[in-house]
């Protein structure tokens, strides 16, 4: 099973609760699609509820994760240019995030040579050597300006 299950589930039991795999499916569930509404409905750019990044907050760079809230809003506004152009990666990492969710949560024994090849350490490796690799070349400012970069 997932450590983050599992020591989620140990952390309800030591409270008092008693949490079964499917509710607490269910909530995760929930509070995506309240997190997805809220990305639809107010626009991140703009708005002072959504939160912003500390690390360009302190540094003025880029963090790797910079423009996620303003990509996904563009997203779930049908505009993939722009949403895009707020974060590049998105290309690898929002395929890739929905893999490991599935192969997580999914237990039918189709979907476990899957999860061999998408939690595999050196696709984790592979995958976190991108993250440094994009956070490194998105604070070029030649990039910045090729790519049309917001």
């Amino acid at each position: 099973m997932n450590s983050f299950y599992l020591s989620t589930l140990n952390f309800f039991s030591q409270i008092g609760f008693i949490v079964s795999r499917k509710f607490y499916i269910i909530g995760l569930g929930v509070i995506v699609t309240l997190v997805l509404v809220f990305l639809t409905l107010v626009d991140p750019a703009t708005s002072v509820f959504a939160p912003k990044c500390m690390f360009r907050y302190l540094t003025g760079y880029d963090c790797p994760a910079c423009g996620i809230q303003r990509a996904i809003h563009a997203l779930l506004n049908g505009d993939i240019a722009i949403a895009l152009r707020y974060n590049y990666f998105l290309l690898i990492s929002i395929p890739y995030f929905i893999a490991v969710v599935i192969t997580t949560f999914c237990k039918a024994d189709s979907i476990e040579k899957i999860r061999y090849y998408v939690q595999h350490p050196k696709v984790v490796k592979i995958i976190l050597a991108l993250i440094i690799i994009w956070w490194v070349v998105r604070n070029i400012p030649y990039v910045k300006i090729c790519f049309g970069m917001l």
